[in-house]
């Protein structure tokens, strides 16, 4: 659908997308207002318009817009990070080999795959452990543990040319406090002094104040792919809303726990 352009990106909404069901839905509950209307004879006006404006509602938070208007704040505040702790350039500023990138997860499919979002991390990590051979790599992602696909991930990183004997894998994290509370043992065990912590611009925020409770201060490093600006309400946009929302919630959350 997507060589057809925007008119394809609606249609693939209107068959399998939020446009689809928003109309079955509304269909559905229009149809039964009316039979009870019949059956009862009492006015659902107030009731049609309120199931009107819910589909409303529920069609903008699909689109793409609400969710990058949420992740404005939290890429602003990950941007400055990014300048007052820069990774290390490589070069003659290639640190020592006790440095690592740690990369949080974004996680996995489920056949315990990394999804799209880790490996857009992973991505942007390769390309600063690039610069930085002498480095570990550290992959903090539950998910793969949970699945036991440990094997097939170290393959696909050696497959990336990373040296066997430098992939690092935390494996039983379920949340990002997690993710580095569990890496504080490899880190110690390693001796690793220097961290370079790469995740994506909206969770960079959050992962680095966690790093700064367990005493650590690493370098940060941002992945982004920016979301399609397409006025078509698409699931994408849907899981980019609740994402963003997520960060809030979590930050909120992290701090009255105190893991931050």
């Amino acid at each position: 659908m997507r060589k057809f352009g925007i008119m394809g990106e609606w249609v693939r909404s209107l068959l399998v997308g939020p446009a689809g069901f928003v109309l079955l839905f509304l269909g559905t509950y229009l149809l039964v207002l009316y039979i009870r209307r019949r059956r009862t004879g009492c006015p659902m006006k107030v009731a049609a318009r309120a199931g009107a404006a819910f589909c409303l509602v529920f069609l903008t938070l699909c689109l793409p817009y609400p969710g990058a208007l949420l992740d404005l704040p939290l890429h602003h505040w990950a941007r400055a990070m990014e300048r007052e702790h820069p990774a290390p350039s490589g070069g003659l500023d290639t640190p020592a080999p006790r440095s690592v990138v740690l990369v949080l997860g974004g996680g996995v499919t489920d056949s315990g795959f990394p999804s799209s979002e880790t490996l857009d991390r992973l991505e942007r990590a390769l390309e600063v452990w690039r610069r930085l051979p002498t480095a570990w790599f550290l992959l903090a992602e539950g998910g793969i543990g949970k699945y036991g696909t440990e094997e097939r991930v170290r393959a696909y990183l050696e497959r990336c040319g990373l040296p066997k004997d430098r992939i690092l894998l935390e494996t039983k994290s379920l949340t990002t406090q997690q993710n580095i509370k569990f890496c504080l043992p490899i880190l110690r065990r390693h001796q690793i002094s220097q961290i370079i912590l790469v995740t994506n611009l909206r969770h960079m925020v959050r992962g680095r104040l966690v790093c700064r409770r367990y005493g650590l201060d690493p370098a940060v490093v941002a992945s982004y792919a920016p979301p399609s600006l397409v006025f078509c309400p698409s699931w994408r946009g849907l899981f980019h809303f609740s994402a963003s929302l997520n960060e809030y919630v979590g930050l909120l959350g992290y701090r009255l726990l105190g893991w931050i």
